[in-house]
Order: C-alpha cells, then structure tokens, then sequence
C-alpha cells in the first residue's frame, strides 16, 4: 500500500497523489474551482505508482476522441430512462478532488460533505444498510475518520461523528457486518509497514497490528477480522478472546493472493500452494477447492456461493501510459475470467480477455468486469456485464477514460476493495462509473439490462453506491 504520509504535508507527501476537480457543465462538487486534493493510496506498502497520463480526464471538455460511445438504438426513451434512474435505490457517494458528497442515482439532491482547499476527504465507504458514510478527511493539522448518519429522508442528520487518527491518515476502511465498527489500514507511524486497527465512530482509533502488505476481511457474524499478512501469514484478531485482543497467526502461507474472503462464520477462501481453498480459521486446517497452477486475484459474490477468479502470472496486463511516457502494468494477468460454483464446482468461462477488476452484483447473478486498453496515451475502459443464464441478458458500458484516482488508488486493489465499495445499485439493475465518455467527465450510470447510453448525474473522479431505497423526491419521510 502507500508509502508513509501526513496530511500536514498533503502538497508533497508521497502518499498523497493530486487530482483536479471536474470542470463542465454540471456543478462541481469540489470546494475550489482547481481542486489540488488527493486521495491516500491504497493496497500494500510498496512506493506508490507513477502518475497516469489520463490528460483531462475529469474535465468536461476534452478534444480527444477516445471514450466515445457507439451509436445504439435505444431500448427505452429518455423520458423512461429518466424515470427509471428516479425509482433506483440507494445513494451515491461521490468523490470529486479534495471533496465527498452524496447524491440520489439520478444526481438530485447533492449534500457536500467535506472537502476544501485545505481539507482532502477520501475512501467514502457506505455501511451495509446505507445509513452511515465514513471516510478519512485530512487536514494539515489533523486527521480523522468521520461517519455520518442519514435520516428517513435520505439527508445528513445530524454532525459527523469524529474519531481521531493522529498520525498518517487512513487509506482504506470496511465496516463489522453490524456496522458499528470499521477497520481501517493507513501507514504505520515511523516506519514502512501498514498498521491495521478499528475504529467506534466518535472515538479515537485503536492499533491492532502492523505488516507489509496488509489485507484484511471481515467476518460475516462475531466481529473477527482476518488478515493476509506481509504475504507469508494467515492470521486472526478475535476481541473477545482471553488475554491480549491482537492478531494470532493461524496458517502460514507463500502470499498468491491479496485479501482473503468469509464463506461463513467458520472458513474464509484463501490461496495455498496454488490451490484455491477454504481455510478453518478456529483450527487452522486447509481445504483444497481447486488447483490454479498459480498466484490468483479472486472475488466472492455476496450470497457466498461462487468465486470469480483470474490466475495471475504469464503475459503482462495492460498498461498505463505516465506522464513521462513510459508503462505501468495495471497488474500481470493470463487473459481468461472464471466462475466457480463452490456447491458443485462447476466452471464457466466469462471472458477470454484479460479483465482488470470485476465486481459482483448485489444479489450475485451478474458479474461487471472492466477490460482495459492504452488509447491515445490514456488508459480506456469498458465495463462488460457478464450473466450466468439465469438473469436477463445485459448491456454494456460505453468506452471511457479512466480518472487517476480510479486507476491509482482503486484498479489496483480491487480485490480488497470489492469488500467495502461497489459501482452496483441496490436491485442489480445499474452500475455506476466515473471517467470521461465522449469527451465529457463526471459520474455516470449505466442500466445493465436495457439498450441506452449511460446517463451523466454528477460531477466526480469516483463513486460507490449505497445499499437503500431513495428518499421521495418531496422530502417526505419514506414509506416503511
């Protein structure tokens, strides 16, 4: 993950990377009109990458032409296009620059929650019912992990609960499946490794452990995290066990992979000797699912019955292209995405391609994935959506240009990262993106299920969206 930082030193820290604001059309979100913030990096504690030359990927008015959609016949017209974004579910939280802000799906009522010239608001993480936003909010004379509580009407009630979190600031955060808790990862003070610890919004955070990298997982019942330690370690954080509450080591392992994944309150999915396998997190004991042949990136959907997976190694991924010209490989990857069924271990191909991240939808039917080519010296996206045959045939996303953020802190941490963020709506019928489509950057959402161009809600350089219903659009109290 990122190297060490401190948001008192948020013009030069290494830690920190700066993305301009989007300026178009639409209001901007940011604070200032040339918002110079930036995000923690996030995923192991390796030197940060080099910055991609994505041009004027979140301005509004770009002269290339990559990213442009291809003509279509719609399925649906505008008007029910409309109509259908103000039914969606859930809200967005958008990252724009140094600010966060939260937005219905159709990108109405807009509330700005933080963010300034000199305050840099990053990692929005939505609770699992929708009520709570956290994120790191970094200062040059503070940092904090702040939550804030929504009412019935789909606005901020009340003031953010504020933990301290003196030192660097937090790069990522994942809720306890009860949401009262977070853990979080950020450099750890005074060396190069990342610490791991907690937060009880409003208080100050507390230290659990240390390692480089660091990925970590959630349990689906008691509050135990799980954690892929310098890629050598297994190990175990259980509050409620005797003596010191820190991490035990429970198997070691020669790394493969990144965060590791509950199947339920007992096994979790790991890598081991190249074999995908449930690993007995009480005893220690592994279970041999299926042989790879190598170091793998998986996903498991969220009903916790099938994993998607990529066998790493081989070719080389696609590359970004920097600003002094030379490549970044997103991340090595052997071209094909597979589906496993843990039930019957049945396998299904989703693409020959080389996918460079993929997300599953809520209610575990669809599968998005992103493939990723160099055009005009901009890394270009599109995201695919990928059906078992039980669901409805689905769309796909236009081309776009990928936003720095995006590409930098998220692309290459999406494993983790699929286990605290989604793009997905609430139904599954929606995906939402941030990057530049035909010359014009912002927040966009895409309907998976229906012929027609993505709608631009938002300006932005990122968006994750929230489990809920929307609140009416009179302010009313929703209906229970």
């Amino acid at each position: 993950m990122a190297s060490g930082c401190s948001g008192a030193e948020e013009d030069s820290a290494p830690g920190l990377e700066s993305d301009p604001t989007i300026d178009s059309t639409a209001p901007s979100v940011g604070a200032g009109e040339d918002g110079d913030g930036s995000d923690p990096d996030a995923g192991s504690a390796d030197p940060e990458p080099d910055e991609q030359n994505d041009g004027d990927d979140n301005s509004g008015g770009q002269d290339d032409n990559s990213g442009g959609p291809d003509p279509i016949t719609p399925s649906i017209s505008d008007e029910e296009l409309t109509e259908r974004l103000a039914d969606l579910g859930g809200r967005l939280a958008i990252g724009d620059g140094p600010a966060i802000a939260v937005a219905r799906p159709d990108g109405a009522r807009l509330d700005v929650l933080d963010g300034s010239e000199s305050v840099v608001a990053g990692q929005p993480t939505w609770s699992h019912d929708g009520e709570r936003l956290a994120w790191s909010s970094i200062s040059p004379d503070r940092q904090l992990v702040q939550v804030q509580n929504f009412g019935d009407d789909g606005e901020p009630s009340g003031e953010p609960e504020r933990a301290n979190a003196e030192g660097p600031p937090a790069f990522y955060l994942q809720w306890t499946e009860d949401d009262q808790r977070l853990a979080y990862l950020r450099n750890a003070p005074g060396g190069s490794e990342v610490e791991v610890g907690v937060v009880d919004p409003g208080l100050p955070i507390e230290p659990l452990g240390r390692g480089a990298p660091f990925y970590i997982s959630w349990s689906p019942g008691p509050d135990r995290l799980l954690g892929h330690v310098g890629s050598s370690s297994i190990d175990r954080y259980d509050p409620e066990a005797d003596g010191d509450p820190g991490f035990v080591p429970v198997l070691p392992v020669s790394g493969g992979f990144s965060a590791p994944a509950w199947v339920d309150d007992q096994r979790a999915l790991i890598v081991a000797d190249d074999q995908l396998a449930y690993l007995d997190v009480e005893r220690g004991g592994v279970e041999p699912i299926v042989d790879l042949g190598g170091p793998v990136r998986f996903v498991l959907s969220p009903d916790r019955t099938k994993v998607a997976y990529q066998v790493t190694g081989g070719e080389p991924g696609p590359s970004l292209i920097t600003l002094d010209g030379s490549t970044s490989t997103i991340q090595n990857g052997r071209p094909g995405l597979v589906v496993l069924d843990l039930a019957t271990l049945d396998q299904q191909v989703v693409t020959t391609e080389l996918a460079a991240a993929w997300e599953w939808s809520p209610d575990s039917g669809l599968l998005a994935w992103l493939g990723v080519e160099v055009e005009n010296r901009r890394p270009v996206g599109r995201w695919n959506f990928w059906s078992d045959g039980a669901g409805p045939p689905t769309e796909r996303s236009p081309e776009f240009v990928i936003t720095r953020k995006y590409g930098q802190v998220y692309l290459p941490f999406f494993a983790q990262y699929t286990q605290s963020v989604t793009g997905w709506s609430p139904d599954s019928s929606a995906f939402a993106l941030a990057g530049t489509i035909d010359g014009e950057g912002g927040v966009w959402i895409q309907l998976v299920t229906e012929t027609v161009e993505p709608r631009r809600v938002a300006s932005g350089d990122f968006v994750t969206w929230g489990p809920g219903r929307p609140p009416p659009p009179d302010g009313s109290p929703s209906a229970a």
